[in-house]
Parts: structure tokens; C-alpha cells; sequence
């Protein structure tokens, strides 16, 4: 008889050192890192120990705030985390084992001086060491730009897109499966498919939400969950109408929250202006759990990670001029069984796929046409 199974997220650490607004949360593609970045730098922590690591020190100031972050990793050997500044910077630090540390490699930008960073995202994780990463930026000038980051740290550019006017890349997601970059548009409706490959775009619609806040994106069910501030709205990635609609709790302060999938799909994680995080039932839209933030206020960012013993779920505060504490919590995973052995493809916040070889092929020929200019 197997043991029955948590039905809530248990506390697990509350890990200290913002000082100050947390702007986006992130876990490293195995869940053994928690990066919190915002107004007053940058933290990383070990999720199992909960220890504070080493990482460079930034200068405060307007150019150093740090808005955005990823990671990618190259078959475990290589860790990179990516960070993006709201001045529209992007930087690349790496974990060195020697000097038990995060290492600044470089810092680089595309576009417009002006242009300030909306979102960013990385079209795989966790990849082989020979294939190069990729990583799109969207900026405030309408601008969506695709990188390749190799196992060396070398960065390379390959094409930007030119948005209208009318659609603000607010929210920005890989849809691997697809082979596409989506990019929804902050007002309008409007959602735009654009090939990894070529850069052209392959599809568009305006039949999204009329607002859409911020967005997160579930691959495996082919949905989305757009935040309009005054709900959630559940849309099939087929563009059919929304499929469930969950009334939120009107804020006090007119800010953006973030959401998150949890468990596969199963749950969608919320950040609220009441000092709470709200964990939902994605099919009946039923409160399944409500964490409380001990400092209060508004808690915008959440990130979630699937491991193969747990889910993690991690959010912060964002009152300006208020220590951000971030909060750590687990549920523990049913032990898989028999053909469910070895569906979860290792310990990884975000499900590995298989890579179509002209893409590495095209990148591989801009690194060496880079090289020989």
C-alpha cells in the first residue's frame, strides 16, 4: 500500500538577503539553485541547503536592476545563469567549482539605448554541450531578438523582428513543440508565432484576452494562463475561447502579478497584493491552498520546479523599500511506478526535448562567420 501523498505545499526555509523589491524569481533547470533578483542585485541560494552563494557584486544603480532571469545547462557541466537588467542589458554568469562561485563572463545588448528589457526566455533548459543555447529578448522598442550561447560563453546573434506599434512584447515563450517563439502582446489581444529558424512569422491572431498582464505558458497541456488584473483567463494555445475564467481579488495597487504552473500542469500559482500566494485547481478553478507572506504586502513573483522527490514553489515580496524575503515550499512527489518510471526525464524544472538539427547547423555557420570577419 503505497504512503498517501501531501495534498499541500509544506514550508520549507525562508531565505534572506533582498534588501530591497524582488523583480523575478528563477530555479536552475535541476532545481538545485534559487536565483531572486531586483532593485538591490542579485541572490542565489542551494535549495537543499539553503545557503546564500557567492555570486559578483553589482554596483547599485539604475542601469544594474536586475529585472529578468533564466538559466541554461550543458549536460550538467556547465551551468549558466542569464541575467537581464531593465536597461536591456543581458549578462552571463557561470558556476566554477573551483572558486565555489558564480563568475561574471559578459555583458552585452542589441537595439536601442533607450530600449528597455520587457522578457526573456530559453527555448531548452538543460541541452547537449555541442548544441548551442538559444535565448530571445523582447525590449520596449517593439524589438524581439534571437541569441545562440554556446558551451564556451560565446553569444551570437541571429535575426531581430520588428514589431507594429500595436503589439508590446510584455510577455515572450518558446513553444519548442512548435518550433516557434510566441509573443503576446501586454494590450490588444494580440499574439504573434514567429519561427526560431528564419525569424518570419508564421501566425497571428488578436483573440487573446484584451489584457494580458503577464502570461505563463503550459506546453504539455497546449494552454496559457493570461493575468488581466482582474482574473485569470485559461486559452487553449489553439486559439479557441477561453476555456475557464478564475475572478481574482481586486488589488489595492494597480501592479502586475505573475503566475506559474506547478505539478505538470495540474496547478496554477498566483502572487497577490494581500500578502498571499494562491494555489489553484487548473481544472475546476477551486482554491486548493493559500500561503501567507509574514511581511505582508504584495508578493507579484512566483516560480515553480518539479524534481523527481519534489515540487517546489518559491515567491518574494515586492514592496519597494522593504526587505524581500523569499519563501520556499514542498510537496513531496508520488513514487512513479511501472510504466511512469521513466516519464519525468531526470530532475528538471522544465520537460527536455529533442532539437531539430538545421537550427544548430545555421548557428554553427554564424560562430564561424563571426570568427573568420
Amino acid at each position: 500500500m503505497q504512503p498517501e501523498q501531501p495534498t499541500e505545499y509544506e514550508y520549507l526555509a525562508t531565505l534572506t538577503d533582498q534588501k530591497d523589491s524582488v523583480l523575478s524569481l528563477s530555479f536552475s533547470p535541476d532545481g538545485k539553485y534559487l536565483a531572486a533578483t531586483g532593485y538591490a542585485g542579485v541572490s542565489i541560494w542551494d535549495t537543499g541547503t539553503q545557503g546564500l552563494m557567492s555570486v559578483p557584486q553589482l554596483e547599485v544603480s539604475e542601469r544594474n536592476v536586475a529585472a529578468r532571469s533564466v538559466w541554461i545547462s550543458f549536460e550538467g557541466e556547465r551551468l549558466i545563469f542569464i541575467l537581464g537588467f531593465k536597461c536591456g542589458d543581458v549578462a552571463l554568469w557561470y558556476w566554477d567549482e573551483d572558486q565555489d562561485a558564480f563568475i561574471h563572463a559578459k555583458r552585452f545588448r542589441f537595439g536601442h539605448e533607450e530600449a528597455r528589457l520587457l522578457s526573456m526566455d530559453v527555448y531548452q533548459p538543460s541541452l547537449d554541450k555541442d548544441h548551442p543555447g538559444r535565448l530571445a529578448i523582447a525590449t520596449s522598442d517593439n524589438l524581439v531578438t534571437m541569441w545562440a550561447i554556446t558551451y564556451d560563453l560565446d553569444t551570437i546573434r541571429g535575426f531581430s523582428v520588428p514589431l507594429e506599434s500595436s503589439c508590446r512584447p510584455k510577455t515572450i515563450k518558446f513553444d519548442p513543440l512548435a518550433h516557434t517563439l510566441v509573443v503576446f502582446s501586454e494590450f490588444g489581444g494580440s499574439i504573434v508565432r514567429i519561427d526560431c529558424q528564419s525569424g518570419a512569422r508564421v501566425g497571428a491572431r488578436t483573440d487573446g484576452p484584451i489584457i494580458m498582464s503577464s502570461v505563463v505558458v503550459d506546453l504539455i497541456g497546449k494552454r496559457y494562463v493570461a493575468h488581466t488584473g482582474r482574473s485569470l483567463e485559461i486559452v487553449s494555445m489553439a486559439g479557441r475561447p477561453v476555456s475557464r475564467s478564475i475572478p481574482l481579488e481586486q488589488a489595492d495597487v494597480p501592479y502586475t502579478m505573475h503566475s506559474a504552473f506547478g505539478e505538470g500542469g495540474k496547478v496554477i500559482i498566483t502572487g497577490t497584493a494581500k500578502g498571499r500566494v494562491l494555489v489553484f485547481d487548473t481544472d475546476n478553478a477551486r482554491i486548493l491552498q493559500s500561503m501567507d507572506y509574514p511581511r505582508g504586502g504584495l508578493v507579484q513573483y512566483v516560480s515553480t520546479c518539479t524534481t523527481d522527490l519534489d515540487h517546489l514553489v518559491a515567491y518574494a515580496g515586492s514592496s519597494l523599500l522593504r526587505p524581500a524575503d523569499v519563501l520556499l515550499y514542498r510537496k513531496a512527489r508520488a513514487p512513479k511506478t511501472g510504466g511512469d518510471a521513466g516519464s519525468a526525464g531526470g530532475r528538471t524544472c522544465r520537460g527536455h526535448l529533442l532539437l531539430t538539427a538545421p537550427y544548430w547547423i545555421i548557428m554553427l555557420a554564424l560562430l564561424l562567420l563571426q570568427v573568420f570577419m
